[in-house]
């Protein structure tokens, strides 16, 4: 008999083709496999992050925080931009890619027998590695949606509930109160319920759910403030305040009014887990904020031209990628470097963006679901916008680099796939 032997890219490979494509709609399943595994995601304090935009920023702060303050600590998020391996890290350390295809190896008969997907293999590995490692808590983020999605197997502290939008209606419901229905699914009895959330029916529909599973409700906007000192290229600097706690001058090394509000709901979740025995100092709140890092978040990789990146994918991201460019750049227009999928609201985006463009350039992802930037000619005709499309994330950024001047503006937006082909385009074109 063969030993079942992997290296890194064959192991990506093997999760990759796990049920291809399949998104399950049920927990059951999950729930039984960890069981058997003697449920590793009970032994370590954990909070559970769900919502549409905004749970990996909010996440990325939280453990920053935490890390400073000394903890041990694991962070869940997807997807990835360019490796695997970032969605599962330990102390900010990306799993080595050598354990994941020890974890793969050693889970693959689970894998089988319960016909795992993508999603679901990459959880247990997750947790397992998470409970193995002796972690002081984990910061995990739901995939899809939340009632059913695999991470909540997990027996959290506290719940985070972000911003909510209209997205993957198919499974989560077409109204906002469905979606909030589905990602309030996480809320857990006993747990805190932090929620940043502001829409009417998500409000309504999330205090029920919390009041439903007896779980302490706190809706961040009421019980804390935040007032916007400065904002430039190089990050934003805020005061944040509440009852208890007021932190002058703040800083995040990342832009837009959406980071800040993130940031909020990033200390506000902080203070409870003070509340509930965490030893964690002012300066711990001051140094993770400041230090934090996340890629692909109005991420500028050159400056002359402005090269920016962006992994916002749904018509409310692009409200606040607008709301952000004009900020910052108040007298300029941008040239989009623009590549989705299929499923994704792209006339919305387009119709939102359009205002600060002088020029859209589609790009086909090499992506199976990708968006055929053709498609696209139709809404931009009808916009009068100049729009150029090409087959490849790279002609498409040649194409710019080539005409560009040092005084403009290149955004890529529209899917975590855009801003990882594209950052490896450029360096790989830089480097050359």
């Amino acid at each position: 008999m063969h030993e079942f032997k992997l290296d890194y890219s064959e192991t990506v490979k093997y999760l990759e083709n796990l049920q291809k494509g399949k998104i399950r709609t049920e927990i059951d399943n999950i729930k039984k496999l960890f069981k058997e595994l003697g449920n590793p995601q009970k032994r370590f304090a954990s909070i559970h992050i769900a919502g549409t935009n905004g749970k990996g920023s909010i996440g990325a702060m939280i453990d920053s925080i935490l890390r400073e303050a000394g903890y041990l600590t694991g962070l869940y998020t997807s997807p990835h931009i360019s490796e695997f391996t970032e969605r599962l890290k330990v102390s900010n350390n990306p799993i080595p890619e050598s354990e994941l295809s020890n974890y793969v190896k050693r889970l693959k008969t689970y894998f089988e027998k319960y016909k795992c997907t993508y999603f679901e293999a990459a959880t247990i590995i997750c947790f397992l590695y998470f409970y193995e490692r002796k972690i002081d808590i984990a910061v995990v983020e739901t995939g899809m949606g939340g009632r059913w999605d695999a991470t909540n197997a997990l027996n959290p502290i506290i719940t985070v509930i972000t911003d909510l939008g209209l997205e993957h209606q198919k499974y989560l419901g077409n109204t906002i109160e469905k979606i909030a229905a589905e990602k309030g699914g996480i809320i857990k009895t006993g747990a805190d319920c932090i929620v940043s959330a502001t829409q009417k029916d998500a409000v309504k529909t999330l205090k029920n759910t919390a009041k439903n599973q007896n779980a302490a409700y706190y809706q961040v906007y009421l019980y804390s403030k935040v007032k916007v000192k400065n904002m430039n290229i190089n990050g934003t600097t805020f005061d944040y305040s509440q009852r208890g706690l007021n932190l002058k001058d703040l800083f995040i090394p990342l832009n837009g009014l959406h980071q800040v509000r993130n940031a909020r709901t990033a200390i506000f979740t902080i203070n409870r887990l003070k509340n509930l025995g965490f030893f964690i100092k002012n300066n711990d709140i001051i140094n993770g904020l400041k230090n934090v890092k996340l890629n692909g978040r109005f991420e500028t990789i050159n400056k002359k031209p402005h090269i920016i990146l962006d992994v916002g994918h749904n018509p409310d991201a692009f409200k606040v990628i607008k709301q952000t460019v004009k900020a910052l750049f108040p007298s300029k227009k941008i040239f989009l470097l623009f590549g989705t999928k299929l499923d994704k609201d792209y006339q919305s985006m387009i119709r939102i963006i359009k205002p600060i463009c002088r020029e859209i350039i589609g790009i086909k992802l090499n992506n199976q679901n990708s968006l055929e930037p053709k498609k696209l000619t139709g809404i931009t005709k009808k916009l009068k916008i100049k729009y150029t499309c090409f087959n490849s994330s790279e002609k498409g950024l040649k194409f710019l680099l080539k005409r560009g001047r040092k005084k403009d503006i290149i955004l890529a937006a529209g899917s975590h796939i855009t801003v990882s082909e594209i950052k490896d385009r450029y360096f790989y074109l830089k480097n050359r």
